[in-house]
Protein backbone atom coordinates (compact mmCIF):
# COMPACT_ATOMS: atom_id res chain seq x y z
CA UNK A 1 0.00 0.00 0.00
CA UNK A 2 1.74 3.30 -0.66
CA UNK A 3 1.60 6.01 1.60
CA UNK A 4 3.15 8.66 0.08
CA UNK A 5 2.20 11.98 -0.83
CA UNK A 6 2.44 11.07 -4.16
CA UNK A 7 3.41 14.81 -5.13
CA UNK A 8 6.59 15.86 -6.79
CA UNK A 9 7.47 18.52 -3.92
CA UNK A 10 10.66 18.41 -1.35
CA UNK A 11 8.53 19.01 1.30
CA UNK A 12 6.01 15.95 0.83
CA UNK A 13 9.28 13.40 0.15
CA UNK A 14 11.14 14.41 3.40
CA UNK A 15 8.04 14.37 5.20
CA UNK A 16 7.59 10.76 3.79
CA UNK A 17 10.18 9.67 5.86
CA UNK A 18 10.57 11.82 8.83
CA UNK A 19 6.96 12.68 9.69
CA UNK A 20 5.90 8.79 10.44
CA UNK A 21 4.96 8.03 14.15
CA UNK A 22 7.68 7.67 16.17
CA UNK A 23 10.45 8.65 13.44
CA UNK A 24 11.40 11.87 15.52
CA UNK A 25 11.74 10.32 18.67
CA UNK A 26 13.72 7.68 17.29
CA UNK A 27 16.21 10.30 15.53
CA UNK A 28 16.42 12.32 18.45
CA UNK A 29 17.89 9.19 20.83
CA UNK A 30 19.97 8.40 17.31
CA UNK A 31 21.25 12.07 17.72
CA UNK A 32 22.20 11.64 21.43
CA UNK A 33 24.75 9.09 21.23
CA UNK A 34 22.46 6.30 21.70
CA UNK A 35 22.97 3.21 19.41
CA UNK A 36 21.68 0.21 21.01
CA UNK A 37 17.76 -0.99 20.57
CA UNK A 38 17.33 -1.49 24.35
CA UNK A 39 18.70 1.95 24.63
CA UNK A 40 16.66 3.63 21.53
CA UNK A 41 14.10 2.17 23.55
CA UNK A 42 14.71 3.11 26.76
CA UNK A 43 14.50 6.82 25.01
CA UNK A 44 10.92 6.45 23.16
CA UNK A 45 9.30 3.47 26.14
CA UNK A 46 5.96 3.51 24.85
CA UNK A 47 6.91 2.38 21.35
CA UNK A 48 6.47 -1.33 20.73
CA UNK A 49 9.63 -3.10 20.37
CA UNK A 50 7.68 -4.54 16.94
CA UNK A 51 7.30 -1.06 15.65
CA UNK A 52 10.71 0.06 16.49
CA UNK A 53 12.17 -3.00 14.57
CA UNK A 54 10.12 -1.85 11.38
CA UNK A 55 10.91 1.82 12.23
CA UNK A 56 14.46 1.59 12.08
CA UNK A 57 14.51 -0.98 8.93
CA UNK A 58 12.54 1.78 7.40
CA UNK A 59 14.93 4.22 8.55
CA UNK A 60 17.85 1.84 7.29
CA UNK A 61 15.86 1.32 3.71
CA UNK A 62 15.46 5.05 3.09
CA UNK A 63 19.56 5.42 3.96
CA UNK A 64 19.17 7.51 7.58
CA UNK A 65 20.53 4.82 9.59
CA UNK A 66 23.15 2.42 9.23
CA UNK A 67 23.02 -0.91 11.32
CA UNK A 68 26.52 -2.46 12.40
CA UNK A 69 28.00 -4.83 13.90
CA UNK A 70 28.71 -4.58 17.91
CA UNK A 71 32.71 -4.52 18.47
CA UNK A 72 32.17 -7.20 20.93
CA UNK A 73 30.87 -9.48 18.02
CA UNK A 74 27.08 -9.91 19.64
CA UNK A 75 24.38 -7.78 18.52
CA UNK A 76 24.30 -4.52 16.51
CA UNK A 77 24.18 -1.10 17.08
CA UNK A 78 22.46 2.10 14.71
CA UNK A 79 24.16 4.86 13.62
CA UNK A 80 22.79 7.75 11.68
CA UNK A 81 24.41 8.36 8.51
CA UNK A 82 25.28 11.73 6.71
CA UNK A 83 21.66 11.70 5.26
CA UNK A 84 20.13 10.85 9.13
CA UNK A 85 22.47 13.50 10.34
CA UNK A 86 20.95 16.18 8.50
CA UNK A 87 17.99 15.74 9.94
CA UNK A 88 19.37 17.11 13.14
CA UNK A 89 18.74 20.66 12.14
CA UNK A 90 15.02 19.81 11.75
CA UNK A 91 15.15 17.86 15.64
CA UNK A 92 16.32 20.68 17.13
CA UNK A 93 14.51 23.33 15.73
CA UNK A 94 11.19 20.79 16.54
CA UNK A 95 12.24 20.76 20.16
CA UNK A 96 12.49 24.37 20.34
CA UNK A 97 9.12 24.85 19.15
CA UNK A 98 8.09 22.67 21.42
CA UNK A 99 9.44 24.59 24.20
CA UNK A 100 8.06 27.95 23.08
CA UNK A 101 4.52 26.95 21.69
CA UNK A 102 3.72 23.41 23.36
CA UNK A 103 3.62 24.09 26.62
CA UNK A 104 0.44 25.01 26.91
CA UNK A 105 -0.63 21.12 25.30
CA UNK A 106 1.52 19.44 28.34
CA UNK A 107 -0.97 17.62 30.31
CA UNK A 108 -0.48 15.98 33.85
CA UNK A 109 -0.44 12.85 31.95
CA UNK A 110 2.35 13.03 30.04
CA UNK A 111 4.96 13.59 33.31
CA UNK A 112 7.16 10.55 32.89
CA UNK A 113 9.64 10.77 35.38
CA UNK A 114 11.93 7.94 33.58
CA UNK A 115 12.17 10.09 30.33
CA UNK A 116 13.00 13.02 32.27
CA UNK A 117 15.91 11.18 33.86
CA UNK A 118 16.62 9.39 31.02
CA UNK A 119 17.29 12.51 29.00
CA UNK A 120 19.51 13.63 32.32
CA UNK A 121 21.54 10.51 31.54
CA UNK A 122 21.77 11.41 27.55
CA UNK A 123 23.12 14.93 28.50
CA UNK A 124 25.85 13.47 31.40
CA UNK A 125 29.35 15.15 30.74
CA UNK A 126 31.50 12.02 32.19
CA UNK A 127 34.65 14.03 31.82
CA UNK A 128 33.39 16.47 34.00
CA UNK A 129 32.62 14.00 36.57
CA UNK A 130 34.75 13.11 39.58
CA UNK A 131 36.91 9.58 40.17
CA UNK A 132 34.20 8.29 42.49
CA UNK A 133 30.64 7.00 41.37
CA UNK A 134 28.03 9.95 42.01
CA UNK A 135 24.43 8.52 42.91
CA UNK A 136 21.46 10.96 42.54
CA UNK A 137 17.83 9.98 43.66
CA UNK A 138 15.19 11.55 42.53
CA UNK A 139 11.69 11.75 44.16
CA UNK A 140 8.46 12.85 42.26
CA UNK A 141 5.27 14.15 43.63
CA UNK A 142 2.49 14.27 40.91
CA UNK A 143 2.96 11.43 38.52
CA UNK A 144 -0.03 9.27 36.82
CA UNK A 145 -1.08 6.49 38.63
CA UNK A 146 -0.03 4.38 35.63
CA UNK A 147 3.53 5.06 36.42
CA UNK A 148 3.64 5.98 40.34
CA UNK A 149 6.32 2.77 40.01
CA UNK A 150 8.69 5.20 38.87
CA UNK A 151 8.13 7.96 41.58
CA UNK A 152 11.48 7.25 42.83
CA UNK A 153 14.56 6.66 40.20
CA UNK A 154 18.19 6.70 40.52
CA UNK A 155 20.69 7.89 38.35
CA UNK A 156 24.04 6.48 38.78
CA UNK A 157 27.26 8.79 37.10
CA UNK A 158 30.78 7.36 36.28
CA UNK A 159 32.89 8.52 33.81
CA UNK A 160 33.30 5.18 32.61
CA UNK A 161 29.00 5.37 31.73
CA UNK A 162 25.82 6.89 33.24
CA UNK A 163 22.83 4.48 33.76
CA UNK A 164 19.26 5.01 35.52
CA UNK A 165 17.89 2.48 37.88
CA UNK A 166 14.24 2.19 38.81
CA UNK A 167 15.52 -0.08 42.17
CA UNK A 168 17.57 1.18 44.67
CA UNK A 169 20.82 0.44 43.23
CA UNK A 170 22.43 0.05 46.57
CA UNK A 171 25.23 2.72 46.39
CA UNK A 172 25.51 5.62 48.65
CA UNK A 173 23.43 8.39 47.44
CA UNK A 174 25.16 11.55 47.41
CA UNK A 175 22.95 13.68 45.69
CA UNK A 176 19.06 14.40 46.24
CA UNK A 177 16.55 15.82 44.50
CA UNK A 178 12.56 16.11 44.75
CA UNK A 179 10.10 17.53 42.20
CA UNK A 180 6.72 18.64 42.87
CA UNK A 181 3.81 19.63 40.15
CA UNK A 182 4.53 17.69 36.74
CA UNK A 183 6.80 18.70 33.47
CA UNK A 184 5.19 21.52 33.28
CA UNK A 185 5.93 23.53 36.74
CA UNK A 186 8.89 21.09 37.42
CA UNK A 187 10.92 22.63 40.10
CA UNK A 188 13.33 21.56 42.47
CA UNK A 189 12.09 21.49 46.30
CA UNK A 190 14.83 20.32 48.22
CA UNK A 191 18.62 21.02 47.28
CA UNK A 192 21.38 18.97 49.01
CA UNK A 193 24.48 20.62 49.93
CA UNK A 194 27.73 20.44 47.76
CA UNK A 195 28.69 20.49 44.31
CA UNK A 196 25.78 19.19 41.98
CA UNK A 197 26.73 16.93 39.15
CA UNK A 198 24.85 19.00 36.77
CA UNK A 199 25.44 22.27 35.10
Amino acid sequence: MDVGYNQFCPIAKASEVFATRWTPLILRELMADVHTFNDIHRGVPLISRAVLVARLRELEEHGLVERRARAGGTGHEYWLTPAGNAFRAVVSELGHWGLVHGRDRLKPGDLDPTILVWGFRKRAVRDALPDRRVVVRFEFSGVPASRTQFRIIWLLLERSGVDVCAKDPGHPVRKYRRFRRGLSGARIVARPRGDSPFH
